[in-house]
């Protein structure tokens, strides 16, 4: 899949994911709820089943890291699985 169509593909599903807003006690989430729901997306949309080789793709394609939101470094994978985790319901329920 060419850049270019990506990077279209992100701007849609950044302004189209509408994640609720939750107060949470202690410290806050460097990468957001809907960093992490759209780099799902193309995660599926790339055809990658594991957090570990996403990580390997973003670290490979920084342009596509920055555009998902991840300026300031990328995640480990165990938060990559750890944070989607916390989102899963809410996608699913997205998906009905």
């Amino acid at each position: 899949m060419k850049t270019a169509i990506l990077d279209k593909i992100i701007h849609v599903l950044k302004s189209a994911i509408k994640l609720p807003r939750a107060k949470r006690r202690g410290r806050p989430c460097i990468y957001k709820p809907k960093t992490i729901a759209v780099m799902f997306a193309v995660m599926m949309l790339k055809k990658i089943v594991h957090f570990k080789s996403m990580r390997k793709f973003l670290i490979t394609n920084p342009g596509i890291a920055k555009l998902l939101g991840f300026t300031i470094s990328i995640p480990h994978r165990s938060t990559l699985s750890r944070r989607f985790k916390g989102i899963y319901d809410f996608i699913k329920q997205q998906i009905k």
